[in-house]
C-alpha cells in the first residue's frame, strides 16, 4: 500500500475478461496514475487489449486521463486514473446506543462521517427489529443527504459486535444491539438501500483498517486485540481476515482467563497444575460458575459474554469504578488509570487488568504465530507505562514476542475497514447490483462496542 498516496492494497487479479476490468482498476487504485503501456506489463495483457479495456472503462466515466508522463522516445503516454466520484461507498459502525456512518469515494477516501443516535436500550433482548430499523434509517438518511443516483453506490459495509456469517449477512448474536439470534440484517437492509450489503464483525473491519491504513500497514499476519463493551481479536493475513469454521474466530472474551493465581500479576510464571488449583479454589466446574466467581465490583454477567470480558473489558471496569462511587465518564480505563495513581486497590485493579490482557495476548501470538499485534479501543488508555508491562508479561509466556502496539486509527478503523472490505470484495461487476463476495475472513467476538 502506498501509504502517502492513501490507496488500498490490491488483491489477486482474476483472469475472466470482466475480471481483466477489476485488474485495471485495482492496479490504477494502487499505482495509478499509469499509461495504458505500464497497464499492459502490470497485468500482462496484450496493449491491444488493454487499451479496448480501457475505452469501456472511459466510457463508463470509471476511469479518467489525467495528463501525460515522461517519454522515452516518441509521444507522451497519457496517465490514466481512477475516476474517484464514478461510484460511492457506504459504511456503518453499530455500537450498542450509536452508529457511525461515513461514505467514501473510489480512492477509499472517507468524504462524509456522521454519527447517529440509535436510541436503543442497549442489550435489552428483543429489541433487534429496532436496532435494525433505526439502522436502516439511519443510512438511508445519508444517501438521501448525498443526493446520489442509486446506480452510483457500489455497496454498504456494516459493522457489528457480534458473529456474524459473511455468506449470508446474518447476525448469529450480537447481544449488545439486541441480535440475539440469528438475525437477518443484510436482507433487512438491502431492501432498503441501494446496492448490495455485506455485514462484518465490528473488530475485523477494525482490523481491515489498520491494515489498510493504519498501524497493520505491511504486516504478514496481523492480529487486532480490541477491548469495549466486551473483548474481541481479528486475524488479517496476507490483507485477508482469518474466519474459522464457523464465522467464529477470534471469540477471545470466552477465553478462561481470570482464573490464575495472584502470581500472575506479582510478575511469576503461573505452570499448568498451579492455574488448575485456583480454578478449582474459586469453584469454576463450568462456565456460569467461572462468570460468577468475578472480582467485587463487576456486577453480574450480561448473558452472551464471556469470563475473560466479562472480567477485564471496559465494562468491567466501568463497574469497578461505579461500586467505588466513581463516574466511568465514558472512559472507564483512563479513570481507572489515573486513580491507580493515588489509590491502592485501584492500583491493584490496574495491574491485574494489565496481567490479563497480557495472557491473552500471549494466547494470541502462540496459536496465530502473527509477526505484529495490536491492542485497540480501551486498551489504548493503559499508555506507554501499561503496554510496557503488557510487553513483560507476554514474554514470560511465549518465547518469540512479535512487535506489540496500539491502534492507530482510533475510531476511523472500522469504517475505513468497511471502505476496503467493499472496494476489494465488489467482484469484477463492479456496479450496482454486484454483491459483494466474502473474503475467506475472520468474525470475532462481542468486543466491538466501546
Amino acid at each position: 500500500m502506498a501509504g502517502a498516496a492513501g490507496r488500498f492494497p490490491a488483491q489477486r487479479f482474476p483472469s475472466s475478461p470482466s475480471g481483466h476490468r477489476w485488474a485495471i482498476l485495482h492496479l490504477l487504485r494502487q499505482h495509478g496514475p499509469l499509461s495504458r503501456k505500464d497497464l499492459a506489463r502490470r497485468t500482462g495483457l496484450s496493449q491491444p487489449r488493454v487499451s479496448a479495456l480501457v475505452r469501456e472503462l472511459l466510457d463508463e466515466h470509471l476511469v479518467q486521463e489525467v495528463g501525460t508522463g515522461r517519454s522515452s522516445g516518441g509521444r507522451r503516454p497519457v496517465l490514466l486514473d481512477l475516476n474517484p466520484a464514478a461510484y460511492w461507498v457506504l459504511a456503518a459502525m453499530v455500537e450498542a446506543d450509536r452508529c457511525d456512518v461515513a461514505m467514501a469515494d473510489l480512492s477509499g477516501r472517507l468524504v462524509r462521517v456522521e454519527t447517529v443516535d440509535l436510541q436503543l436500550a442497549a442489550g435489552r433482548p428483543g429489541n433487534g427489529q429496532e436496532a435494525l430499523d433505526r439502522l436502516a434509517e439511519a443510512l438511508k438518511g445519508v444517501v438521501k443527504r448525498a443526493g446520489l443516483p442509486p446506480d452510483r453506490w457500489l455497496g454498504t459495509a456494516v459493522g457489528v459486535p457480534g458473529i456474524v456469517d459473511p455468506d449470508t449477512g446474518r447476525v448469529r448474536r450480537a447481544p449488545g444491539v439486541g441480535w440475539w439470534q440469528d438475525a437477518a440484517v443484510r436482507e433487512g437492509l438491502e431492501s432498503r438501500l441501494p446496492g448490495p450489503v455485506l455485514v462484518e464483525n465490528d473488530v475485523n473491519l477494525m482490523a481491515l483498517g489498520e491494515y489498510a491504513r493504519g498501524a497493520g500497514q505491511g504486516a504478514r499476519c496481523l492480529v487486532l486485540m480490541y477491548v469495549g463493551t466486551g473483548i474481541g481479536a481479528a486475524v488479517v493475513a496476507g490483507g485477508r481476515l482469518f474466519r474459522g469454521a464457523t464465522s467464529a474466530a477470534g471469540e477471545i472474551g470466552y477465553l478462561p482467563v481470570g482464573l490464575v493465581p495472584d502470581a500472575v500479576e506479582a510478575g511469576e510464571a503461573v505452570d499448568a497444575k498451579e492455574a488448575v488449583d485456583a480454578e478449582r479454589a474459586v469453584g469454576a466446574g463450568d462456565a456460569g460458575d467461572a462468570r460468577d466467581a468475578g472480582d467485587a465490583g463487576e456486577g453480574s454477567v450480561q448473558p452472551g459474554f464471556g469470563c475473560f470480558e466479562a472480567r477485564y473489558s471496559a465494562r468491567a471496569v466501568a463497574r469497578f469504578l461505579e461500586g467505588r462511587g466513581i463516574a466511568p465518564d465514558g472512559r472507564p480505563v483512563a479513570v481507572l488509570a489515573e486513580l491507580a495513581q493515588r489509590d491502592a486497590e485501584a492500583r491493584r485493579f490496574f495491574r491485574r487488568l494489565i496481567a490479563h490482557w497480557g495472557l491473552a495476548v500471549a494466547s494470541l501470538v502462540a496459536v496465530i504465530d502473527p509477526d505484529r499485534v495490536l491492542l485497540g479501543g480501551e486498551a489504548q488508555a493503559i499508555g506507554p507505562e501499561g503496554l510496557a508491562e503488557l510487553r513483560r508479561v507476554a514474554a514470560r509466556y511465549v518465547p518469540d514476542l512479535p512487535p506489540i502496539a496500539f491502534a492507530a486509527l482510533g475510531a476511523r478503523a472500522g469504517l475505513e475497514g468497511a471502505v476496503y472490505q467493499v472496494l476489494n470484495s465488489a467482484g469484477p461487476g463492479m456496479g450496482h447490483g454486484a454483491r459483494p463476495t466474502s473474503t475467506g475472513a475472520a468474525s470475532t467476538g462481542t468486543g466491538g462496542t466501546p
